[in-house]
């Protein structure tokens, strides 16, 4: 399937550059099974793989598929949590030249069915149930409105009546059947789109990204280079591997270098260290929230971590506070990234570069990646001057699928406009600074709520707090805090106005209102929810 955006002199300039090449991710997996016959390439809760095994059962995975009838570019949905299915079922769709459609497990009725007439595949695989939701029913529920659907494949070993079995997919030896060399003839060319990706939705239902494997290839080799990873590494996939925060270092990255991959699957804090110590993984790749958590576990210091060498996470900032605790308690760098899924992985950092710059950006732009940052008149600021991100380069995607309204609005002249408030120092290091759309105007002074939280996560007693405005109709909007405290803690908006006013905030930009609730809504598990955050405080003026 054709790219949107990419053309043929795009192809050869960023081929020539040296950013893109002719390699998959499935042909590393390929290398590593002759390469490294007797390691193991990836660990969930209730298997293990070495590169062998996991090469013959994505073999005999896209044999099944294409045995099935499905052809070239249709499309086979993949709502799974992090398993080793996830990665074999992916790798054979690749193999098979069949496009897959990755939707994150929490999507329900309305966003799987949206996304599924949109897209229209003729197959989708799931879990049976998963967190106590049963898919299988989910989809029944929805199929009669999805008359492309032909094929439910369940992971598992309760396949329901009706559905093909993936667990009988991958042990059939189906392999004896084709010349060793068939599947060669059938996977995707590096320049076509090879997966439809959807987005977390934070502006409403997901967009539908495609993606091409020159450009998610590109990003893996850059990020495998900065982490200086190798096949010495155990990789901890500690965040959802089809959203942003550890996709790269693990399906990406991980088989580039050989190394081996441990899948968590529920982000708890006892699996995650229970995994890290029993697994000696050297790299955590995560996101703020499951670190937050994690950090406050009371139980931390009875797990022995000595193997860590890094902790990566991305998907969103980690504000000061927070990130030096990371350093503290699990004895090694954190470092974090800085991307989008439809503008690609836009910077990263290495261990090298010093705690204060670590703690205080998101690194410098990939190789070939080009940045500025801009007013509302797409004029460059100055360095150290808030503006909004646009970018362009090797790492963005080529737009959205079927959308051609949607692609031309994101790309303008080929360079994406984030949405995301940064500065840039001296060096080219880029700081968030929140979102363009999270801007509270008070009184026509805009606040940027990421300096809040940040003031407020200083406070002992909070754990997690997300700054958004409430209308207002004298100052047009006001400062709300949505605070999370520790357990056992009382907070109240008195203490909150004194502590701010400690911290030498200016007036204008101390919060007016103080909720203190349970937990943070989140968005595909890895970002606030503040458009629901701000429904909530709506609801609640209106009551």
């Amino acid at each position: 399937m054709k790219p949107t955006r990419f053309t043929e002199e795009m192809v050869d300039e960023y081929v020539r550059k040296g950013y893109w090449d002719s390699t998959l991710i499935s042909d590393y997996w390929d290398r590593n099974a002759v390469l490294y016959p007797n390691e193991e390439a990836i660990v969930d809760e209730n298997f293990r793989l070495s590169w062998p095994q996991a090469k013959q059962q994505v073999d005999r995975i896209a044999l099944g598929l294409l045995e099935l009838g499905i052809k070239k570019n249709e499309k086979v949905a993949v709502q799974l949590y992090n398993c080793v299915d996830h990665f074999t079922f992916r790798l054979a769709c690749e193999k098979a030249g069949i496009v897959a459609v990755t939707l994150l497990p929490t999507f329900r009725h309305l966003e799987v069915s949206t996304i599924l007439k949109h897209t229209k595949p003729v197959g989708i695989v799931i879990p049976l149930e998963f967190r106590n939701f049963n898919y299988f029913r989910m989809i029944r529920e929805i199929q009669n409105d999805l008359p492309s659907l032909k094929f439910i494949f369940v992971i598992g070993n309760d396949v329901p009546e009706g559905t093909i079995s993936v667990k009988e997919m991958s042990e059939r030896p189906i392999e004896k059947k084709y010349p060793p060399d068939y599947l060669q003839k059938t996977k995707f060319s590096p320049f076509e789109t090879f997966q439809i990706a959807t987005t977390t939705g934070t502006t409403g239902l997901a967009k539908c990204v495609e993606f091409v494997s020159c450009v998610r290839q590109f990003t893996g080799r850059i990020i495998a280079k900065r982490l200086e990873m190798t096949r010495k590494d155990v990789v901890g996939a500690f965040a959802p591997v089809i959203a942003g925060g550890c996709f790269n270092e693990t399906y990406r990255a991980a088989p580039m270098v050989g190394a081996k991959i441990v899948l968590a699957r529920y982000f708890t804090p006892e699996e995650i260290l229970g995994l890290t110590e029993r697994e000696k993984v050297t790299i955590i790749a995560t996101v703020p929230t499951v670190l937050i958590r994690t950090l406050e576990y009371p139980e931390f210091e009875r797990f022995k971590l000595t193997s860590l060498r890094i902790v990566k996470y991305g998907g969103a900032p980690l504000p000061y506070d927070q990130g030096l605790r990371v350093w503290e308690k699990f004895g090694c760098p954190g470092l974090p990234a800085y991307g989008g899924l439809d503008a690609g992985t836009i910077s990263s950092s290495t261990p090298d570069h010093p705690k204060e710059v670590l703690l205080t950006t998101v690194g410098k732009p990939l190789d070939g990646v080009e940045i500025k940052v801009v007013d509302e008149n797409s004029k460059e600021v100055s360095d150290g001057e808030i503006g909004e991100v646009i970018v362009r380069g090797p790492q963005c995607q080529p737009g959205y699928y079927d959308d051609p309204v949607a692609t031309q609005d994101a790309w303008h002249d080929g360079w994406f406009r984030t949405g995301d408030l940064a500065s840039l120092d001296p060096e080219g290091r880029i700081t968030i600074k929140g979102r363009c759309k999270d801007i509270i105007i008070r009184g026509g002074q805009n606040i940027h709520p990421f300096e809040i939280e940040n003031i407020l996560l200083r406070h002992p007693k909070v754990l997690k707090t997300a700054v958004v405005g409430m209308a207002d109709t004298e100052m047009g909007e006001r400062v709300c805090a949505c605070v999370v405290l520790k357990s056992g803690e009382e907070f109240n908006f008195s203490e909150m106005v004194q502590f701010m006013r400690d911290q030498g905030i200016a007036s204008f930009k101390i919060p007016e209102s103080l909720q203190i609730i349970n937990d943070l809504p989140l968005v595909g598990g890895i970002k606030v929810d503040k458009k629901r955050l701000r429904q909530d405080i709506e609801t609640k003026l209106r009551r």
